[in-house]
Formats: structure tokens, sequence, C-alpha cells
């Protein structure tokens, strides 16, 4: 009887180690499907943070702009370039030239200013007919952009078809002084210069554009 028990609890204890042997066994293997899920996981995380920009996206954000933006950007450009340029014709130096009149082409100025001097030389020339013109000649300097004299000389010029100076309808010889010491003032703005004579005020108001 006794080697009986003895042989049930041998046999008892071998049971209970195999036992405890599974268990431990399932254990090692949950544990290494918990690991393998795990980095599993943290690799999907890994490439979704490198994902690399999708080709849409990188044509989006390296598109150029359209030929329209691109002269609309021009056109902006060339408005502020003159609106410069149209400021600076304030400065000295900038009223010498050759000038017309939009409205009379018969109408003409021409300025000119001598090295190292203040004064402007003004000449405007009006052709009041074929062989007829009509002469003013001034002298001042630009406060800014306004201009007053007090020296204009006005003449009557008579040229026949050789160039020679000839008398007047009225008999007289010219050219023909009309008066002396007349005032005005040139005024810069609108792209030009306005001319306000005080004298005949026959060409006040007329505005002037270089060549």
């Amino acid at each position: 009887m006794r080697t009986k028990s003895i042989r049930k609890t041998i046999v008892t204890l071998g049971l209970a180690l195999a036992l405890t042997g599974a268990l431990t066994a399932c254990g090692k293997d949950d544990d290494k499907k918990s690991d393998t899920t795990t980095a599993a996981a943290t690799e999907a995380k890994t490439e979704a943070k490198t994902e690399k920009p999708t080709e849409a996206a990188t044509e989006k954000g390296s598109e150029k702009p359209t030929e329209a933006e691109t002269e609309k950007a021009t056109e902006a450009e060339q408005k502020e370039t003159e609106a410069e340029a149209t400021e600076s014709e304030v400065l000295e130096d900038s009223f010498v030239g050759n000038y017309y009149n939009e409205e009379n082409e018969r109408v003409t100025m021409t300025i000119t200013k001598e090295d190292g001097s203040e004064l402007y030389d003004v000449k405007v020339r009006w052709g009041d007919s074929a062989n007829t013109t009509y002469v003013y000649t001034f002298s001042g300097s630009f406060d800014g952009n306004v201009m007053e004299y007090s020296n204009c000389i006005k003449t009557k010029e008579c040229i026949d078809e050789s160039g020679n100076y000839i008398e007047d309808e009225d008999g007289n010889p010219t050219p023909l002084a009309i008066f002396k010491y007349g005032t005005g003032t040139m005024s810069v703005g609108n792209g030009g210069i306005q001319w306000t004579e005080d004298n005949e005020h026959q060409l006040d108001g007329t505005h002037f554009r270089r060549y």
C-alpha cells in the first residue's frame, strides 16, 4: 500500500510539473506575439512620419506663375517706374530740351542752360501764319518745380521763302519788338511744363511735353 501511495504521489508531481511547463511556454508565446505587434505598430508610425510628399503636392509647390500673372506683375512694376520718373522731373537739369504742344503744333519751346549756371534760357516760338512767328525769350531759375520770370521779350519775325527777314503786313521791318519785361511762370506737372503768360494771355495754360 505504501508503495502505491508513493507512486501516486510521483505521478501527481509529474503531472503538476508538466502543466506548469505548458503554462510557462504559453506565456512566452504571448509575450513574443505582443512584442511582434508592438514592433509592427512602431514601424508603421515611423513610415507614416517619413512618408515623402505625393507627386501632386510636389507639383503644386513648385508650380510656376502663369503668363497672365507675370504680365500683371510686369505692368505694376512699369506703372511704379513711370510714377517715379514723373516725380523725378522736378530735379534740376531735367528741364533742358525741346518741347512741343499737343494742341497746337505751331507752338514749340526750347530750354537751355549753360554749365555752372543756375539760370535756364527759354524760347517759345508761336507760328501765327506761314511766314510770321512770334518769339518769346526769357530766363529764370526753378524753385522746386516753378520758375517765375520778369524779363520776357516778345518779338515778331516775318521771313520769306529764302529765310530773309521782311516787313510785316503794316510795313514794319522785322524782327519787331512787341513788348519787354514781360512776366509769367513755368510750372512742372502732369508729365510736362505748363506756361502762364501774364502780359497778353494769348498762350495762357499752354502745356508742353518734351520730345
